[in-house]
């Protein structure tokens, strides 16, 4: 209970645009996280985070956004793969969504490609 309450406070952070401070609240209890082993918690953490840092890129200069949007995306695979691990296809279909997006703005058009379409196989699955 105590680690959805850090996670709700965090996305109410992220919605205040406090990206930064949102983002160590989730680093610093994603250790206790993991060792929990409840992937619908560890997929909306890992969610989180990407999120904290794709606000946190929006506020950085050019090569720092990069290596940001870049972890961010490290975190989305791992929150759709927890998805998956749930069989959870609208919440894979949601991190593809951010991936796409994410991948479109780093300008490569092949990878977010292929990213859309599993988006709309998951989406039409779901």
């Amino acid at each position: 209970m105590l680690f959805q309450s850090l996670l709700v406070i965090s996305t109410i952070l992220i919605d205040l645009s406090e990206f930064e401070t949102a983002y160590d609240l989730m680093d610093r209890i994603m250790p206790q996280v993991l060792e929990c082993e409840d992937a619908l918690l560890n997929a909306q953490c890992f969610s989180v985070l990407a999120d904290s840092l794709v606000g946190l890129a929006g506020s950085s200069q050019e090569a720092e956004r990069r290596e940001e949007l870049h972890r961010a995306l490290e975190f989305m695979d791992r929150a759709g793969a927890e998805f998956a691990r749930l069989g959870d296809g609208g919440g894979r279909a949601g991190v593809m969504g951010k991936k796409a997006r994410i991948m479109d703005y780093l300008g490569d058009g092949a990878v977010r490609d292929e990213v859309v379409k599993l988006y709309v196989q998951l989406k039409r699955a779901g």
